[in-house]
């Protein structure tokens, strides 16, 4: 059956009352809302082939990703939801990828980033309705993130992430600095 409906469009509810029945329930195309749970349809963006990105380290997060991303991640997450038409969230953007590169190497800290046009977030983590919206989902504590309000620059979000993980990223960053002028 799903052989003969999956060409014309199914969709999966991930709704978690669908999810701890143990599968999730497939809908029409057409169909809005679950036929199981009756919850709306989430609005997910394609996930890209690559995750994280192997040139910046970045992870791109979907609605459809963002269990797997970022609650199942045994790393800190600090996701940036944004929008490319926001001019907060493009002046925000290069000290995103900057981070993104620096711990692109470390298995204690993910960089992601999730486009709010394209994917609903969940309204009870981001209850905040304006972007960018930047959290910090800590390993141990990932349904109660923290959210940044710091100075929105590259040294703000090092020490954010520093204050709340423990992990000494500015630090990192030196021996990452100290290795690349032995190289040369």
């Amino acid at each position: 059956v799903v052989q003969l409906h999956q060409p014309r469009g199914v969709w999966l509810c991930r709704n978690s009352e669908c999810e701890r029945r143990g599968r999730q329930t497939r809908n029409s195309s057409t169909s809005r809302t679950c036929w199981k749970c009756k919850t709306d349809r989430r609005k997910s963006g394609v996930p890209p082939p690559e995750n994280p990105n192997p040139k910046t380290g970045l992870f791109t997060v979907v609605a459809d990703t963002f269990e797997e991303v970022v609650k199942q991640s045994d790393a800190h997450v600090f996701i940036d939801c944004t929008a490319d038409w926001c001019g907060p969230s493009v002046v925000v953007k290069p000290f995103i990828y900057q981070l993104a590169k620096i711990t692109q190497r470390l298995d204690e800290i993910r960089v992601a980033m999730m486009d709010t046009v394209e994917n609903m977030v969940d309204p009870d983590l981001f209850p905040e309705p304006y972007i960018p919206n930047m959290k910090l989902f800590l390993r141990d504590k990932k349904d109660g993130p923290i959210k940044f309000d710091g100075v929105r620059t590259l040294e703000g979000m090092i020490r954010f992430i520093e204050e709340h993980t423990g992990v000494q990223l500015a630090k990192k960053l030196q021996e990452k600095l100290l290795d690349m002028i032995y190289m040369c």
